[in-house]
């Protein structure tokens, strides 16, 4: 017999409102490093990626902005990581 307390009747809910949620099965692809291998479009294609950046971390749901960095760091890949280690001045978050 099943158990109908109300116990078990606010767990079995909950385990259907996390699995039905679209956000619970939402896979979001990443994005492809960023090249600094063309110069000539360097500064455009560096608005976009960042533009596109910014939806992926939006559509993760992070928010904290040094999760953010190491999130965007890492997806930016390694070229853009060198020349970030470079940097002096890079804020607190």
């Amino acid at each position: 017999m099943p158990d109908t307390s109300p116990t078990a009747n606010s767990t079995t809910q909950a385990s259907s409102a996390v699995s039905t949620s679209p956000m619970a099965s939402l896979q979001i692809p990443s994005l492809p490093p960023f090249s600094l291998a063309d110069f000539s479009t360097l500064g455009q294609r560096w608005s976009k990626w960042v533009q596109s950046s910014e939806r992926f971390l939006s559509a993760s749901g992070i928010t904290d902005p040094e999760q953010k960095r190491a999130v965007l760091l890492h997806l930016a890949g390694p070229e853009v990581q060198d020349v970030f280690e470079t940097l002096q001045a890079t804020g607190e978050d």
